[in-house]
């Protein structure tokens, strides 16, 4: 018995060494937009001199860390979509091959700054979310929000900071929708229509 257990324990730690070692940035998860018409990059982190391939929506592309653990694949410009399609990332590791796969949208993406009413969700507007309820928000608009934390830093950031909970949160999701902004969401349902 204390063989058996203990090769359980062997066997989950190997598995959540090999997740350790390869990291997307948090920006790209399900749900995520990308933007339609430019040169798309995806990133993250991995042990140095790994071998990364990067597939979105049937067409890939390799790369390799750089001496930092940093990678980065560049895509070409790709069009709209009207539903989600693959992204799928494999590393070679030196435990094994680690595979991560999402969900995500190409589409329009518009960026919402600035303090006070921008930063603000739903929830915040009391009397803005009855509001929300009255968008007619159709299955075929998918309107997504990202709510990216404030905060400085004297330095490069090696990642997106994001409230992860509700990232890449769709408007037409009653409870999630909440959670983004209403201009912003106001603004998307304007475009969709």
């Amino acid at each position: 018995m204390k063989k058996y257990l203990l090769s359980i324990f062997i066997t989950l730690s190997f598995l959540i060494s090999v997740k350790a070692d390869f990291k997307i940035d948090p920006i790209f998860k399900n749900g995520t937009v990308i933007q339609h018409g430019q040169p798309i990059f995806i990133y993250g982190k991995s042990d140095p001199g790994t071998k990364v391939k990067v597939t979105l929506n049937n067409k890939s592309k390799s790369t390799k860390t750089d001496d930092n653990g940093n990678w980065i694949a560049e895509l070409r410009a790709m069009k709209p979509e009207e539903h989600s399609v693959n992204l799928n990332l494999e590393c070679k590791l030196k435990s094994g091959k680690a595979i991560r796969n999402y969900k995500v949208f190409i589409g329009d993406v518009w960026i919402f700054a600035g303090g006070g009413n921008i930063e603000y969700s739903f929830k915040k507007f009391k009397y803005l979310k009855s509001e929300h309820s009255k968008l007619e928000i159709t299955k075929e608009m998918q309107i997504r929000g990202l709510h990216v934390s404030k905060g400085a830093s004297d330095k490069p950031e090696d990642e997106t900071k994001t409230y992860m909970n509700h990232a890449w949160s769709s408007i037409n999701d009653e409870r999630q929708g909440e959670s983004n902004n209403p201009l912003a969401a106001f603004f998307g349902f304007n475009i969709a229509q």
